[in-house]
């Protein structure tokens, strides 16, 4: 069954597609009854904070909030009959929490709030002459919550209110005289949204709503029918996402959760929520996938409707992150994100408003929709185990293979965050790899244009935090995006970009910088950086998303990804149980890249999209000297790694004593001594050596160890690896070893 939206009339464009991209919207009930709304705006490499009223449904007194800085996600409320907005804001290297009065006849003072490597998500709360601020404060590899008061003019002193070293995202609302403050925090291998009452700056015991042992994230607060209301999702396990509401009483001065009950659970891409009321009539919204987003509704402490589409559409478009306000004569205002997708216009976002009576919302019933799935968001029905070569039989396997003073670290460098079109935030995607796929190294790809652009405030949100998260000798994050260039108008496929350390630019596929594959070659050169082609023989059917390989820079493509969720990409006519063998097109293939002399070596990716990068789809095993991001991105540079499909399988390949990646000189007629070694996780099936495209030796298994010599004499240059197949099916492709034949 098709998602249906009876209200496609409801709603209008605020912003200009055509010229800015606009995110992050915000929407607030004046005391006056005025209507106030701002969002970020993206334009000629600048991120700009805007607010108006919304007169008539349309913007009115316009006016630039923000300053010379890179503006991110702010944030509106009202103090003392003036409106206020807050936001961050990135410049010098540091980011900044700012605030500012606006009003239609002007603007006042910006006031600096907080500074530090990193301040994200400010929220706010008003009780009588005073208003609060809490925001997220990253440092040195912890995230904390702080808060502070603010008169409008100045912040007062700044108060630690979480308990832990990992918390983000805080929701403020003020109920029946208290301060009440929720946000998630990620301890002992586990996200849980936590609730707590905060008087003077000082935190209240702490209470715990979510349950299970899904990963809970992103709450909101509201006073509603029912008294104070909390909504968060949580990602489950298997790709699916919950969505929950609590309902909240004070005792003794804290906060108890009365009631916690799982709204739905969704298989899909992406999500946020939203929730608001009006004291008598309730609303709230959550995604289904960035195509949908449905309203629940209820009334006087009700129980909550079934769903209700207020957006969906089918053509890869966007509708996200919304804000809602219901006024006091039931009318309901859900401000959101919309963006293009995969469509026409150069995948620039806007701003819309959608408007209906709660009457006209609550008498409808789309429940059929939180049922509806696709191939995209089904996960893999094999279910891998994690599993490894004991420790000390790597060493002594290092060893015997002269790899001395080297070891074999595994990651998955390739998967979304809801920066583009995935699950789950930023932190929550490195915190699964390190501590559920239990990664050595990873990388966050987020779409640079799909569904709409990572701009430039977003690209240092991002940068930030991968090098937060960055240590030395425990866990390695690779600064990276996923270039996605236009599928309806181009064929030529996406590519996965990685630097080799902490600075690098985002080059978009929707601008002149990397409009092309040429264009993104000789840009992120400038930065030492790489380009990996990714799911380069897949279609989609309706669009291509194969790699047009007329296009190559041996200095960048230095790889390629030769196996992921979708499919297996190195021949024609191959599946894999552990991937969705999505369809290919032929001549696409990584075989066929090598056919014409490319020099590629062999990456694996889960392109995780719904949390399961490490457990679902490849990885990619890098031999390096220590672990850091430099030395892991010198061995995908130097081609010293090799792709599985999820198994730690050790993997070595020698031609006269040259590793895996090596371009090596012999005379014609010369004798090649091949030198194999494999170590499998399960017992192997096959060892399979490949010369130009073609199987010519294939020596004998024993258990899951293989090692012996293969001597040939070479009369033409040829390319020469390895292919691994254990007997669970699980396999490896070593990258390969180029022979060039001097004559």
């Amino acid at each position: 069954m098709d998602m249906v939206c009876t209200f496609q009339d409801n709603t209008t464009r605020l912003t200009d597609i055509d010229t800015e991209s606009c995110q992050y919207p915000d929407l607030l009930l004046g005391g006056d009854g005025g209507l106030y709304a701002c969002w970020q705006s993206y334009r000629d490499k600048h991120d700009r904070i805007f607010a108006c009223t919304l007169r008539d449904g349309a913007p009115f007194a316009l006016q630039q909030v923000s300053g010379e800085g890179q503006a991110f996600k702010p944030v509106l409320f009202e103090l003392c009959g003036r409106i206020y907005v807050a936001w961050s804001e990135f410049s010098g290297g540091r980011w900044k929490l700012l605030a500012r009065a606006y009003s239609p006849d002007g603007l006042g003072e910006t006031v600096e709030i907080g500074e530090s490597a990193g301040v994200f998500f400010p929220r706010a709360a008003v009780d009588g002459g005073r208003a609060y601020l809490a925001w997220t404060q990253q440092e040195q590899g912890e995230s904390r919550i702080l808060l502070c008061a603010f008169d409008g003019e100045t912040a007062g002193e700044k108060h630690e209110i979480s308990r832990g070293a990992h918390c983000y995202r805080p929701a403020l609302a003020v109920w029946d005289g208290e301060l009440c403050c929720a946000y998630d925090c990620f301890e002992d291998g586990q996200y849980f949204v936590r609730a707590l009452t905060v008087e003077n700056g000082v935190p209240g015991r702490e209470t715990t709503l979510s349950e299970g042992t899904t990963w809970a994230c992103a709450p909101e607060l509201a006073v509603t029918s029912s008294g104070l209301t909390a909504l968060w999702y949580a990602i489950a396990p298997r790709a699916d996402i919950d969505y929950w509401t609590a309902e909240l009483a004070v005792e003794d001065g804290a906060l108890r959760c009365r009631e916690a009950s799982r709204l739905a659970r969704i298989r899909d891409w992406f999500a946020s929520v939203a929730l608001a009321s009006n004291g008598r009539r309730d609303i709230l919204v959550h995604s289904k996938s960035y195509h949908a987003m449905v309203a629940r509704s209820r009334q006087d402490g009700g129980a909550w409707s079934n769903s209700v589409i207020v957006y969906c559409d089918d053509h890869l478009c966007a509708g996200v992150r919304p804000r809602i306000v219901v006024t006091p004569d039931d009318m309901v205002y859900i401000i959101y994100q919309y963006a293009n997708g995969n469509g026409h216009r150069e995948r620039y976002a806007d701003v819309r408003l959608f408007r209906a009576s709660f009457a006209d919302i609550a008498s409808r019933d789309d429940g059929y929709v939180d049922a509806l799935t696709n191939n995209f968001t089904r996960p893999i029905e094999a279910q891998k185990q994690l599993e490894a070569v004991d420790d000390a039989e790597k060493r002594a396997w290092l060893s015997r293979n002269g790899y001395l003073g080297l070891d074999v670290l595994f990651g998955d460098i390739h998967g979304q965050s809801d920066m583009s079109d995935g699950s789950g935030q930023i932190d929550l995607y490195y915190n699964y790899a390190r501590t559920v796929s239990r990664l050595d190294f990873t990388a966050l790809t987020d779409h640079d244009c799909f569904t709409d652009v990572i701009t430039e405030s977003e690209w240092e949100y991002m940068r930030t935090t991968c090098n937060e998260f960055n240590r030395d000798g425990e866990f390695s994050t690779l600064l990276a995006y996923e270039w996605t260039s236009n599928e309806v108008r181009y064929d030529f496929g996406h590519k996965n970009v990685y630097y080799p350390g902490g600075e690098g630019e985002i080059f978009r596929a929707c601008e002149k910088e990397g409009l092309t594959p040429d264009r993104l070659f000789a840009n992120v050169k400038k930065y030492g950086g790489i380009a990996i082609p990714h799911h380069p023989a897949a279609t989609w059917e309706v669009v291509s998303a194969a790699t047009d390989w007329d296009f190559h820079d041996p200095q960048v493509q230095r790889l390629a990804e030769i196996f992921s969720r979708h499919a297996p990409f190195e021949k024609k006519g191959t599946t894999s149980v552990y991937t969705k063998n999505n369809p290919r097109l032929d001549g696409k293939y990584v075989q066929d890249a090598l056919a014409k002399g490319y020099r590629l070596g062999f990456t694996a990716g889960s392109d995780s999209h719904q949390m399961e990068h490490g457990t679902e789809g490849g990885i990619v095993a890098a031999f390096v000297p220590a672990q850091r991001r430099e030395d892991i991105f010198a061995a995908l540079y130097d081609r010293f790694v090799y792709a599985t499909t999820g198994a730690r399988i050790l993997v070595s390949l020698k031609i006269n004593g040259a590793r895996m990646g090596s371009e090596i000189s012999v005379c014609a007629g010369a004798r090649l001594k091949v030198e194999i070694d494999v170590l499998g996780t399960r017992d192997l099936r096959s060892v399979e050596l490949v010369q130009d495209n073609q199987d010519v030796f294939s020596p004998a298994c024993e258990g899951r160890r293989c090692r012996c010599e293969y001597e040939l004499e070479l009369t033409e240059s040829s390319c020469f690896y390895l292919r691994v197949t254990q007997q669970d099916e699980h396999q490896a492709w070593s990258s390969p070893i180029w022979v060039d034949v001097i004559r």
